[in-house]
């Protein structure tokens, strides 16, 4: 066993995700306190990698059958299966003692992250529309982790945005992984998920449905009252939606092109266009309370 392959079972790429937790208290505007927060990215580090060594181990079967996860250490014979079993134990088992020395209320989050995670893997992934629902929701609890930390809590305009926004993503995520599946029979159906290609359009449209909702939604946060205390020139947050509706907007086009990895946050951590417009909102941010 190598340390590469060992380093690619945990996969750091995917680490990035955890950075929601920095969310609230961003959008609070918290200049302070942010050395819990990051030890609860730590924590939810170890946790997510601890989640995808049990989902390797689980679908270890299906892996070696597939195209391009065959090549996993798990799958490939690379990292033998007792020990990911081990390393995934030793995983959960770190990140949720960090996460009671973090906080109680951040602890309980964490543990209802995990444990819905291997209820995802062993049942929930199976049923139609409600494992796309799970995914949605593993990000959402990063969020309400993150202002668990600095006792902060998110508006409800503000949480309504980021359920529709990553249940955008989580439709791209399932709608690129079947176009990259099914083959060209009409009526093949995806191992182990239920799901069929006659789906497909079902799947893009309630994608694009989210993510259009998702810019709605951010008007009507823009417009609340929690808002207007905390910017000096309003107005001007009003740009981030454009720039948000081009982002969701383009990911779908890519998305029908089969140009996006079956990841999106990974498309996006390796996609220059988004740093371009995450940038922009964050200038947006900052002229307006300047």
């Amino acid at each position: 066993m190598r340390a590469v392959d060992l380093l690619r079972a945990v996969r750091p790429l995917h680490w990035g995700k955890n950075s929601l937790l920095l969310l609230v208290p961003l959008t609070a505007h918290q200049t302070t306190g942010y050395g819990p927060v990051l030890l609860g990215i730590v924590a939810f580090c170890m946790l997510a990698s601890a989640v995808y060594l049990f989902n390797d181990i689980q679908d270890l079967e299906a892996d070696r059958k597939h195209p391009q996860k065959a090549s996993r250490p798990v799958a490939s014979g690379k990292l033998p299966r007792g020990t990911a079993e081990k390393l995934a134990a030793t995983l959960a088992a770190c990140a949720l003692g960090l996460a009671w020395a973090v906080g109680q209320r951040f602890a309980v989050i964490a543990l209802g992250y995990l444990l819905l995670n291997l209820a995802y893997t062993l049942v929930l992934k199976r049923f139609v529309i409600l494992d796309v629902i799970c995914l949605a929701a593993f990000y959402v609890l990063r969020i309400f982790a993150g202002g668990a930390i600095v006792d902060e809590r998110s508006g409800e305009w503000f949480i309504a945005f980021c359920l529709f926004m990553f249940l955008s993503l989580a439709f791209v995520k399932r709608y690129v992984e079947l176009v990259t599946l099914f083959d060209d029979a009409a009526g093949a159906e995806m191992t182990g998920r239920g799901y069929r290609r006659c789906d497909l359009p079902v799947l893009q449209s309630c994608g694009i449905f989210a993510g259009m909702a998702s810019v709605l939604v951010l008007c009507l946060y823009i417009n609340s009252k929690e808002v207007r205390g905390l910017y000096a020139h309003k107005d001007y947050i009003w740009l981030i939606a454009p720039l948000v509706l081009y982002w969701i907007t383009r990911i779908w086009f890519l998305a029908g092109r089969g140009d996006v990895h079956h990841d999106p946050l990974v498309f996006a951590l390796r996609d220059g266009v988004s740093y371009v417009v995450a940038v922009l909102v964050f200038a947006t941010a900052i002229l307006a309370v300047l």
